[in-house]
């Protein structure tokens, strides 16, 4: 069964993400980074945009990316910060502790690339 923004926000409450009864202001706030959360997801998996829904496999993905878009998060893969910066041969090295670090909370292309659709 496809899951709808009320799941995400169910599931956003049963995590302490937010208040058991939010205010009709506060759920507005809340349906529409939701909402930019799925059409995201929908632009990367090439799913209609007029989806309503998500199927079940991404639904938790869809749960944690609206929350990090909601906090201010970005929905892309860090390289790190910069480490050195070489000009001979130009080379570039990123301090990948950092990257170690926050990639598992923000990368969801591995659940996502399983949606994905070549077309």
């Amino acid at each position: 069964m496809a899951k709808t923004v009320s799941d995400v926000l169910t599931e956003w409450t049963a995590r302490g993400y937010i208040a058991t009864s939010p205010s009709a202001d506060d759920t507005a706030k809340y349906t529409s980074f939701i909402n930019q959360a799925l059409q995201s997801i929908c632009a990367y998996c090439k799913l209609p945009q007029d989806m309503t829904g998500l199927p079940d496999g991404l639904f938790y993905a869809w749960v944690e990316i609206s929350w990090s878009i909601f906090k201010g998060g970005v929905f892309q893969q860090s390289s790190g910060t910069v480490k050195s910066v070489s000009e001979g041969d130009t080379s570039v090295t990123f301090n990948t502790d950092t990257n170690k670090a926050t990639a598992p909370i923000i990368d969801y292309s591995s659940t996502l690339n399983a949606f994905r659709r070549l077309w």
